[in-house]
């Protein structure tokens, strides 16, 4: 069975045409600490890929909630994979 490690957030980016999409996927229950703390770890991406740690239409965010113990299958193998 999986190891599960501590709450984590998940980011992903996309390229577009324009700018980029960020996609953050929080744990359902996400606490405004826990909030806080990826607002900073956001705009330190941001910054990353921009340049300039603000949202000037270059960055669209998306925030979708997780349900807890959810399980990550390898789609190769049908094994269980660790979180």
């Amino acid at each position: 069975m999986a190891e599960k490690l501590g709450r984590a957030a998940q980011l992903q980016f996309e390229r577009q045409a324009t700018g980029f999409t960020l996609n953050a996927t929080v744990p359902f229950d996400v606490s405004a600490k826990e909030f806080a703390t990826l607002h900073d770890s956001l705009i330190k991406r941001i910054k990353d890929l921009t340049g300039c740690p603000c949202l000037s239409g270059q960055v669209r965010v998306v925030l979708e909630g997780r349900f807890d113990d959810v399980l990550d299958v390898n789609l190769d193998t049908g094994q269980l994979l660790g979180r």
